[in-house]
This record gives structure tokens, sequence and C-alpha cells, in this order.
């Protein structure tokens, strides 16, 4: 929605104008401005000087075709609208005053903000780099026996991600000069897995069986006499031998089983699954 009007000023005396202009532009040209004063507004206006007739002097006349929003104090017009000594010796100038027309057009409508959507930055790559240099093995200069199995890798990328690697590849150990390093109490896949988190800073994907046998281990890690009848039940339900045996392995303690007998499970479990009665008392016997 758009609203036109148009206001007609007198200025007497033109000799001092309220925006604070140099004081050169002051000497010579007549500032006009536009101030508001009220609420912020979408508007653009034209001021025009009148002759005695009060019709608008196209060579005096300043528009402003572009909407600006006008806020709150803001001011915004022509420093340079009119000489003075054009003005002094214009036939408008009359008893010292002279008009001005102003339209203004003011947009009412809801006033749209565009946002500009800058590219987005490409995400880091390094760790596939790093990833592919591990693979390559080009450059690789230590060699790491372990479990039986020879691994590959680059002695600046192991010091820079672990202190532990810094002290034994850079410090004061034999390991600092040998070409290869030993390594024991690790499984091979434990540290193929370690070295692509050092390159990488990612885990290797895990399919569904190794997160199956992940899970069993972890709960044959937790096993007391409060879980290990629940435990044995499950494992003989979803038929995983690697928590069953361990299970019987914890219960064939005496003192062990003795508690897991007076756990609330242990009723539970020989009622869902009686035939473990027969197994559990040859693993206690054995």
């Amino acid at each position: 929605m758009v609203i036109m009007a148009n206001f007609v000023f007198s200025f007497s005396r033109c000799l001092e104008t309220k925006h604070a202009y140099t004081e050169q532009i002051r000497q010579e040209w007549i500032p006009v401005c536009l101030e508001q004063f009220d609420a912020d507004v979408k508007a653009r206006f034209k001021l025009s000087l009148l002759d005695q007739a009060g019709e608008p002097l196209l060579p005096y006349s300043h528009e402003f075709k572009v909407m600006r929003t006008f806020r709150s104090t803001q001011s915004s017009g022509s420093c340079d609208f009119l000489k003075r000594k054009e003005l002094e010796m214009s036939p408008n100038l009359r008893d010292d005053s002279f008009r001005i027309r102003c339209d203004v057009t003011v947009s009412k409508g809801s006033t749209r903000t565009t946002t500009v959507q800058l590219p987005a930055l490409p995400p880091s790559d390094l760790h596939q780099h790093l990833g592919n240099l591990l693979s390559s093995q080009v450059g690789a200069d230590v060699v790491f026996d372990v479990g039986g199995e020879t691994f590959t890798a680059h002695r600046y990328v192991l010091a820079a991600r672990s202190p532990v690697f810094m002290a034994e590849l850079y410090g004061t150990t034999k390991e600092t000069t040998a070409d290869r390093v030993r390594i024991s109490d690790v499984e091979p896949e434990v540290f193929r897995a370690f070295l692509h988190f050092i390159y990488t800073d990612l885990l290797p994907e895990v399919d569904e069986a190794a997160q199956i046998d992940l899970r069993a281990r972890i709960l044959c890690i937790h096993i007391d006499t409060n879980t290990a009848a629940t435990t044995l039940a499950l494992a003989e339900q979803h038929r995983c031998l690697l928590l069953k045996e361990a299970c019987f392995k914890f219960m064939a303690s005496p003192c062990n089983f003795k508690g897991v007998m007076a756990s609330d499970g242990f009723e539970h479990m020989m009622r869902s699954c009686p035939s473990l009665l027969k197994e559990l008392a040859a693993n206690i016997a054995a």
C-alpha cells in the first residue's frame, strides 16, 4: 500500500538550517532535509521551490526516487538544494521568505529483508588425505609388529597426534632409532583401528556382527552376582555362546555361585530356562 501526500512550507529569512553542515555549505547553499520523529517509515520524496503562483520550478526540484527507510531522528535530503545568491536575486523571494513543496510517497506494506546467503565453506578433508597416506604407505618410516602382523606408519604423524608416540619415537628409549617396534598384549584388529583413528580422527565402521560381538564382550566385563543369572538367561535365549561361556566361567567359583543363587534373577532363570540347571551342575562339577 502506497500513500502519497504533498506539503508546502514557508521559510522566513532563509538564514539558518537545523542541520549541522560544514561552514562552507552553509555559506553557499541552503540545505533542505526531512527528518522522522516517530516510528520508522519507508518513503521517497521530492523537494521543489515554488514560484509566486505556487507552481514548482523544475530547475530547483530534487527528486529522491529510491525508497529509503527513515528512522527516528535520522534525516535525509539535499545539502545543495539552492544557492543562497540565486535565491537572494530570485523574484520568488518575497519579504525574506520563500516556499518549498515536498511530495512524500510512503510505503505502508511489509518490508522484506533479503538475506544474502554466502556460499558455505567446504568441509575439511584433511582426515581423508591422512587416511590415504596411511593406506598408501607412501613415506612410511616405521614398522610395528603386533600379534604376528605388521603395520607401517609415519613417525611425524604419530608423534604429532600422541604424546606417548612422541616420547617413544623421539625420546630416549631404544625405539627412537629402531625401524621396527614390537607391541605386545594388543590384538592386530585393535591396533589397526587405533592407527585409523590416529590418522583420521574417526573410528572405522563396524558391521552388525562385529557390533553384536562388541556388545557381548562389554556385558562379559560387567558380570557380577546380581546380573549373572539374568545375563545367562538372555544369552541362552539369544544363542550368544560367548556371553553364556562367560557366565558359566563366573559361576564356576563356589563363592560367586552362592551369591548368584541369592539374587532375584536366579529363580527367573530357572523358570525361563530350566535346561540350564544341568549345564550349571556340570560346569560346577568340572
